[in-house]
């Protein structure tokens, strides 16, 4: 925050309410939030970083929020490594339990009820 007040933006607080306004900022920011310092770190100097970049007045708490690079990892689904002998193991699993449960699925040949 001290890079962002020393750029003295129209609507700054006034240098004797520095502690108080990182007080009323911290307050903002962290309310219903939880943070890891070690992790977030680098997000919170982004979010900063972006406010000195884009900003021309003083930001609200909100403004920086908008700001702060999201934690979220996306999802990589893992490739495939299936084998042979799994995929095979894996058909026969499926053709037992269609045994047990009296299912036939029908054949490539077969073309449906005959008209007799």
């Amino acid at each position: 925050m001290d890079k962002l007040l020393s750029l003295s933006l129209d609507g700054h607080p006034a240098h004797d309410t520095t502690g108080k306004t990182v007080l009323v900022w911290a307050e903002a920011i962290c309310d219903r939030r939880v943070f890891d310092e070690a992790a977030d770190r680098p997000r919170f100097r982004a979010a900063f970083r972006t406010l000195m970049q884009r900003e021309t007045r003083w930001p609200s708490p909100a403004k920086f929020l908008d700001a702060l690079p999201s934690n979220v990892v996306p999802f990589q689904k893992l490739p495939r490594l299936e084998s042979e002998k799994r995929r095979v193991a894996g058909l026969e699993a499926i053709a037992n339990i269609n045994k047990i449960i009296g299912y036939h699925p029908p054949r490539d040949d077969d073309n449906g009820p005959s008209a007799a």
